[in-house]
């Protein structure tokens, strides 16, 4: 069961620079004694279970509460927990009025490495040039050059599907860009 839950979030083909694992401890239904009504039988229920996002946080507001201070009791900036609950209007939270308080997430998290590749363009250099033909301060471009392309190898981290962290492995230009002319005026004023 544990190696399906694992092998649903590795794409065939893909590159994986480690064996994909659980981010938490993973409990043994026999060598932790869980009981035998925690146990679901079916293997597709059960990977349902393990991976699939519950229902978010949830709170009921006190009285007293405010979202500034029910943001603070769960580490939220008030910005955080206005985006949690859209259409809450700040001064007007009552007391037994259900809030979210946290984004949910799956009891279990499959941590995936991975090796992707990706092309990216580099913006062409500017080379600026002197021109006794424009007025001193002035600028005229005179060719927008063109952008290069490079192609990148990167780590990704992946929590559930879920990019987590990126670096980059190694990058190799495919196309150098031509840069981009800029005329600086140096005429003198008459």
């Amino acid at each position: 069961m544990l190696a399906t839950t694992l092998a649903r979030f590795t794409a065939q083909g893909e590159k994986l620079l480690e064996q994909p694992r659980f981010k938490e401890k993973v409990p043994d239904p026999v060598a932790d004694d869980v009981p035998a009504e925690d146990v679901a039988r079916d293997p597709a229920k059960a990977l349902e279970l393990l991976v699939a996002a519950p229902t978010p946080g949830k709170y009921v507001v006190q009285a007293g509460d405010s979202p500034d201070k029910i943001a603070r009791k769960y580490g939220l900036t008030v910005k955080q927990f206005l985006a949690l609950n859209p259409g809450l209007r700040p001064k007007q939270i009552h007391a037994r009025e259900e809030v979210i308080i946290g984004a949910a997430h799956a009891p279990l998290t499959v941590i995936t490495i991975r090796q992707m590749t990706e092309k990216q363009p580099i913006p062409p250099p500017e080379k600026k040039v002197s021109s006794t033909t424009l007025p001193a301060g002035e600028t005229k471009v005179i060719d927008p050059g063109t952008a290069g392309e490079k192609t990148v190898t990167l780590r990704a981290v992946f929590e559930n599907d879920r990019r987590v962290k990126t670096s980059v492995i190694s990058q190799q230009t495919t196309v150098q860009p031509k840069p981009r002319t800029i005329a600086v005026g140096a005429a003198s004023s008459p």
